[in-house]
């Protein structure tokens, strides 16, 4: 009888440890949702953050309700932002929100959130990716992957390549995925730095046809995408110039 008892502990031990060990492999997905307000702009039969909606539904088709996953937002939504008055440049380029943290039977949350998300603001990514990898990430998993559904490059001044380039130094638990919404082939470009830094996937979103076909695609384990080599992404006079000019534009919408 003790041995049997010896026997059975044993194995629930060997049970529970198997049981941490798989945990501790469980991977983590956070989709970053671009709300900027060039997400308003005209794509195709409607605006672009229709069909980044759209990209986001159809991206959690893919995921079990068993599967860690979450919601945060690059900007925030108008009222928010008002309520951080005044705004200034500083709380434009400060602007996200981890809307659903990371957590398992968390499609549903995600879903109404995404319909309840308003376009504003400026696209502050360096930041948001900052936020997301040193506070969103609570388990002990291997993997912490970010899908960022997108419409352009950064806007606030910051450098997401080089800050992705220097943690990436020192960590191998990050992937970045990009899905890109009617993005220019310059910021295409830009965007495509933090996928080859990560060995993260990149798709093109060219009009509102591609969205269920590239999805599927891009949720098959199988889908290994090609990339060019990619340019240095320092930003040149002229882009920080327009930088400039559209955040004054928006401080003036504010008023």
């Amino acid at each position: 009888m003790k041995k049997k008892c010896i026997l059975f502990s044993l194995t629930l031990f060997i049970l529970f440890t198997n049981l941490i060990a798989a945990f501790a492999l469980t991977e983590e997905t956070l989709i970053i949702l671009d709300q900027s307000a060039s997400m308003y702009e005209h794509f195709e039969r409607g605006i672009k953050f229709s069909y980044a909606k759209e990209v986001v539904l159809e991206l959690l088709k893919g995921f079990e309700n068993t599967e860690y996953i979450g919601l945060r937002t690059v900007s925030i939504n108008p009222q928010v932002m008002r309520m951080r008055a005044p705004v200034t440049i500083k709380t434009l380029c400060t602007a996200t929100k981890l809307v659903n943290p990371i957590q398992f039977y968390n499609k549903g949350n995600i879903e109404n959130s995404v319909n309840e998300i308003i376009p504003n603001g400026m696209s502050p990514i360096q930041y948001t990716l900052m936020e997301a990898i040193n506070n969103d990430f609570t388990l002990n998993s291997d993997l912490k992957h970010i899908i960022l559904v997108t419409d352009g490059w950064e806007n606030c001044n910051g450098d997401p390549c080089s800050y992705i380039r220097k943690i990436m130094m020192t960590r191998n638990d990050i992937k970045i995925d990009i899905i890109a919404i009617g993005v220019p082939p310059d910021a295409a470009e830009k965007l495509q730095c933090l996928t080859k830094n990560t060995k993260g996937k990149f798709v093109d979103i060219k009009n509102p046809n591609d969205i269920t076909p590239k999805i599927k695609t891009f949720l098959d384990p199988q889908f290994i995408p090609t990339e060019p080599d990619y340019p240095d992404t320092t930003k040149t006079p002229q882009e920080r110039n327009d930088g400039i000019i559209y955040k004054n534009y928006l401080l003036e919408f504010f008023e």
